[in-house]
């Protein structure tokens, strides 16, 4: 969370350009034998990434979290962020499940096994983001204090006393996406 600390602006920014940002399918494939003997194992031969943008999206999600976020209680806010894309009909669905059949397809027989993932991303995407106050923000609401705590064995109490200090909030983010222009109501 730290990695991702930003006053309110900063947040409400970032959410308005994951809002606008057009998701992506993204289909991964690693293709393997196993090895036996002194070197058992798994041997990858080949791995292939595809991505594929959806044509129009809308943001189908809950309200902002604003004022939680502006919760001057606690000297932070942490804001996890649940992300959900569906297909807003059946041309949508079917269009990306046939690029996901033919993108396995053209790799059937690279090698002996294969595995193979396939699931729609946001690439401005962080699961989580803290939101401070910069005015308050204590000295320990940093990487080095927390690199330092946790070099000393310290990581726990710092952790308790990290998220004793903020406040949780869930924001579900749900898009809808097309592979037409504009998404019909």
């Amino acid at each position: 969370f730290l990695k991702n600390a930003m006053d309110i602006n900063m947040a409400n920014a970032y959410l308005d350009d994951l809002r606008a940002n057009a998701p992506q399918l993204r289909m991964t494939v690693t293709c393997y034998h196993r090895l036996t003997g002194e070197s058992a194992g798994n041997r990858v031969t080949h791995v292939e990434s595809r991505y594929k943008t959806f044509s129009s999206c809308e943001d189908r999600s809950d309200p902002y979290p604003s004022e939680t976020m502006r919760d001057h209680s606690r000297l932070g806010v942490l804001v996890y962020i649940k992300y959900t894309a569906v297909p807003v009909d059946d041309e949508t669905r079917i269009s990306f499940e046939s690029q996901v059949e033919n993108f396995k397809r053209s790799h059937q027989g690279c090698d002996r096994s294969m595995h193979f993932k396939d699931e729609v991303i946001n690439p401005k995407f962080h699961p989580g983001l803290l939101v401070i106050d910069s005015n308050r923000k204590p000295w320990w609401f940093s990487m080095w204090a927390y690199t330092l705590s946790t070099l000393l064995l310290l990581g726990f109490p710092y952790r308790l006393l990290f998220f004793s200090r903020t406040k949780p909030v869930l924001w579900n983010f749900s898009q809808v996406v097309s592979i037409h222009e504009r998404i019909e109501a």
